[in-house]
């Protein structure tokens, strides 16, 4: 099942206000343009571009935070199960 919820949240494509604005800086970076918003970017976030750019790949900076996020929920509900569960017996 996660694997699904992952798939579908990866292959999205325009969803929400910001996937543009994302997409666009790393391409632009990629052509060697640093846009401005690059620059208001956290630690992380400005790591994900590096690494998207390093690839080649403006999807990236959406799939790695995607994937993160429902893997840690997905954690976090198996683990809160097995709690309820052992509360249960």
């Amino acid at each position: 099942m996660l694997v699904v919820i992952i798939l579908f949240s990866v292959l999205r494509e325009g969803i929400g206000w910001d996937y543009y604005s994302y997409t666009e800086v790393v391409e632009l970076k990629i052509q060697g343009i640093e846009h401005n918003d690059y620059h208001r970017f956290s630690f992380p976030w400005k790591y994900l571009v590096d690494f998207s750019v390093f690839l080649g790949y403006p999807k990236m900076i959406l799939i790695i935070p995607s994937v993160l996020t429902h893997s840690l929920i997905y954690i976090a509900l198996k683990v809160s199960m097995l709690d309820v569960q052992a509360e249960i017996q």
